[in-house]
């Protein structure tokens, strides 16, 4: 399905990133936050919970330096969802995204795309809650997930925008996805390709880079990387990779 209000292609937000934010200074604040007294002398300015949240993607430092020696809870995880359609007496078709500190991560054919216009729900949502605090931050979920959501691995009913957001709300706060946001689809991983092809109008095309994925091995793998010293879901070097460029306008959507 071809959705009419995606935005032109744009670079992923990197936070606030006004303050130069070097090693010798998130030390000195540490160090700060460990005496009794404070220090203001050497302490940079701010908490150390807004420096956690005005993160860059793309900085040298990696998030776990800042989290450093505490896992608090400081950064506010929303989902944010947009009614697309209703079949009435069945199920209503939703996209979802993910929020972390007020910037949105979301799934598209792109890949993981991340900003801080809500721009996947037209900056307007139909619903938008608070699902909890989490130790994790946006720049490690991206981490995390990105070698199970590539691009061109988007499927309309088998590995849509609501996968994504299950996974990412897992990772974040070992919560699950709220069944109503994803029940469309469901019920179209039980029909038949003809009956799809009906419903949709023949725009759907089974994508053959997404037949081999399934929710519950993304979940078992975040568990199973997590038991392992904290370590992340994806493998390789310790480098956030960089967010995916928003559809294009007729782009295929995020949701059923």
């Amino acid at each position: 399905l071809k959705w009419p209000f995606w935005l032109s292609p744009r670079n992923g937000s990197k936070g606030c990133g006004a303050v130069p934010r070097t090693r010798a200074r998130v030390a000195a604040q540490t160090q700060a936050q460990r005496s009794p007294m404070g220090n203001s002398a050497t302490a940079p300015t701010g908490s150390a919970s807004i420096w956690r949240r005005c993160m860059p993607f793309r900085d040298a430092l990696d998030d776990e330096e800042l989290a450093g020696d505490t896992a608090e809870a400081v950064n506010r995880v929303e989902l944010a969802a947009t009614e697309l359609f209703r079949i009435p007496g069945l199920a209503t078709a939703y996209h979802t995204s993910v929020v972390v500190n007020g910037e949105e991560f979301f799934f598209s054919d792109s890949g993981i795309f991340n900003d801080r216009a809500l721009t996947s729900h037209q900056g307007s949502p139909s619903e938008r809650f608070e699902l909890g605090m989490s130790s994790k931050t946006g720049a490690q979920l991206m981490r995390a997930l990105t070698a199970h959501f590539r691009p061109g691995s988007y499927d309309l009913i088998r590995k849509n925008c609501n996968s994504f957001s299950d996974c990412a709300i897992y990772y974040l706060l070992r919560k699950r996805l709220q069944s109503r946001f994803s029940a469309l689809e469901r019920l179209g991983q039980r029909a038949s390709h003809e009956l799809l092809q009906k419903f949709t109008q023949g725009s759907y095309v089974p994508n053959k880079a997404a037949e081999a994925y399934k929710v519950d091995d993304v979940l078992r793998a975040i568990d199973r990387h997590q038991e392992v010293s904290g370590a992340d879901v994806s493998s390789g070097s310790g480098e956030c990779p960089k967010s995916m460029s928003a559809l294009t306008i007729g782009g295929r959507g995020t949701g059923l």
